[in-house]
């Protein structure tokens, strides 16, 4: 749910480094990056609509996310949080697709979006 505001937070972290990097490979794969992050707000902003929808306070939660954030200052420890939340993210969808079970009994729509995170979210 703090999907978000995580991800707005992935793409300002690395962006501040894209004037540096002069490598033109790397760049267009940071691209590539922003424009997954963008896709994954898409369908995470359709979840956070649907669990809205009954009833949990979706602007709540993302507002203690984003509390979460601000307090991270500097570029470098940006960066830092970034890589560690994308290991959680990895650690997280390597547990998922060796055990699909984990979700049996979950909302199918929710179980789509976790298996879609996990195979990448392209």
């Amino acid at each position: 749910m703090l999907s978000l505001e995580w991800e707005r937070f992935f793409i300002r972290s690395r962006k501040c480094y894209e004037p540096k990097i002069e490598v033109p490979k790397l760049v267009r794969e940071m691209c590539g990056c922003y424009e997954q992050e963008a896709l994954r707000s898409r369908e995470h902003a359709g979840y956070n609509s649907a669990i809205a929808a009954f009833g949990y306070d979706v602007r709540r939660i993302e507002a203690f996310g984003a509390a979460l954030l601000e307090d991270i200052k500097t570029h470098s420890s940006r960066l830092a949080v970034t890589f560690a939340l994308t290991q959680l993210n990895r650690t997280f969808s390597c547990t998922l697709l060796r055990n699909p079970g984990l979700l049996d009994g979950t909302h199918e729509p929710y179980r789509e979006l976790c298996f879609w995170y996990a195979l990448g979210g392209r």
